[in-house]
């Protein structure tokens, strides 16, 4: 018997995705965006307020709009082989997971750029390994970390729906250990546990931040990275960076400056108190801060060459959580408060806001939600300010701007971080101007179908990918 629905087969007959190397059905719309979206216009700007914040697109740039506001944060899935250090169908399972499922962002977890940099033996990463002396070889390695790196991406592309113009965003986190490298994977034991050659570490390999005596006490084992070889990863930076976007497709870049890691290790006066006695370490805010700019200047310098536009978000350590000590022996908020207008000058659109690594944590400790909410305050109050002076030197000779470092200032949006586990709590602190994006590590772990559960809670009708949600009613 036929159905008293009349399909048009021409309409929904399967169709490839376009611009990925496999067959998969092309989604009608991109999987985590409101349903009320599908309505014309008129009724869009009607419905809007029916939509809660937590479901409306958000363009962080020009073609990069998201269907929700929802990201997953960057979590080590400790899952490489110490080898290689490539994707493993475990990584592709994982990830591509969250893409069927609506979220509207993914930050792959924490990909070192150098061997040596790698946090624990078993962590992704993307660099050339120096240790192969024949260089076809190393290249050989190289690409084979590329490609494994490109089928995530090429997943998350293939959800963008035939009528929606929002997409799913991929990035990847770059990162290197410094001082923190080579120790066990954390689902083996929490905290710092340095692993020797013979359990596959690299110990007499270990380069970062100066040695301090706190330092010292900790990673006895650790080197001092000299200017020359701080100048290397920065190049090294600049390289994975490059290939991400150009060769792997990743859709934006997120520099990793928190927790404890190297570039953490360079802003935090607790492990950089300027005895390094260089241009990366005199005791200065600025000095400190220098490797995240250089980096940051890179990448504005790619985007000239290559005429690429992407996004660019930082993952600070808000504080070092030692908001009690004296100024000048930690990282606080009021230093992340500086720095937050700088990053924007710099071109970053999202700073991914979280806190600690460095110090044990003292009470009362801010709550990351507070932080991510000073922030985004201090932002907004720099983008003003910098309104104001554009405004009163409009009618006489134009002046340097902070913003003349680079092609254009960062968006400036804020991520927050921190336990968020419910709808109505992710909702609220959107609507309070916590924060601009919404990130959740452990809740998608939990519960990969978080974004249908959260629409849920906020009783939200939103798109589900065409495969899994018909049965639901929630494609066509």
């Amino acid at each position: 018997m036929l159905s008293e629905n009349t399909i048009d087969p021409d309409k929904v007959m399967a169709k490839p995705a376009p611009n990925v190397p496999f067959f998969i059905p092309r989604q009608p719309l991109t999987p985590g965006i409101s349903r009320l979206h599908k309505q014309d216009e008129n009724q869009k700007e009607n419905d809007k307020l029916e939509t809660p914040l937590l479901f409306q697109p958000l363009t962080i740039l020009p073609n990069f709009t998201i269907p929700n506001r929802i990201g997953v944060s960057p979590m080590c899935l400790y899952s490489a082989d110490p080898k290689d250090g490539k994707v493993t169908p475990f990584h592709l399972t994982h990830y591509n997971g969250f893409a069927i499922r609506g979220v509207g962002l993914t930050i792959l977890e924490s990909v070192s750029v150098t061997k040596n940099g790698r946090t624990t033996p078993n962590d992704l990463g993307l660099f050339k390994d120096h240790d192969i002396k024949d260089e076809h070889d190393r290249d050989s390695k190289y690409m084979e970390q590329i490609e494994g790196l490109k089928q995530i991406c090429d997943f998350y592309h293939s959800q963008q729906g035939s009528e929606s113009k929002e997409r799913q965003l991929i990035g990847i986190q770059l990162s290197h250990g410094g001082i923190k490298s080579s120790q066990l994977p954390l689902y083996f034991g929490y905290g710092d546990h340095p692993i020797d050659e013979s359990r596959g570490g690299w110990l007499n390999d270990v380069h970062g931040i100066s040695l301090t005596s706190r330092n010292r006490k900790m990673f006895p084992y650790a080197k001092t990275m000299t200017t020359a070889e701080v100048w290397q990863v920065i190049d090294e930076f600049d390289r994975a960076i490059q290939d991400s976007i150009c060769k792997c497709g990743f859709d934006f870049i997120e520099i990793h400056a928190a927790h404890g890691y190297l570039i953490n290790q360079f802003m935090s006066p607790a492990t950089n108190d300027g005895s390094r006695k260089d241009e990366f370490g005199n005791g200065t805010f600025e000095s400190r801060i220098k490797i995240l700019l250089e980096i940051l200047k890179k990448i504005q310098n790619f985007k000239k060459l290559s005429n690429l536009e992407f996004p660019v978000f930082v993952r600070i350590s808000a504080s070092d959580n030692d908001e009690s000590s004296e100024d000048g022996e930690t990282w606080k908020l009021k230093d992340s408060l500086k720095l937050a207008p700088i990053l924007v000058d710099y071109g970053v659109d999202v700073i991914n806001v979280s806190s600690g690594g460095n110090v044990a944590p003292t009470k009362p400790r801010i709550p990351q939600w507070e932080m991510a909410k000073q922030i985004k305050a201090a932002i907004v109050a720099h983008s003003q300010n910098n309104t104001e002076k554009l405004s009163h030197h409009s009618t006489s000779t134009p002046t340097t701007t902070p913003t003349s470092i680079n092609s254009r200032p960062g968006r400036g949006l804020v991520a927050a971080v921190g336990r968020i586990h419910e709808g109505e709590t992710a909702n609220k602190y959107l609507e309070e101007q916590v924060c601009d994006i919404c990130l959740s590590g452990t809740g998608f772990l939990k519960n990969p179908n978080q974004v249908e559960k959260w629409a849920d809670e906020l009783k939200s009708d939103v798109q589900m990918n065409m495969q899994v949600g018909w049965v639901f009613h929630k494609v066509w």
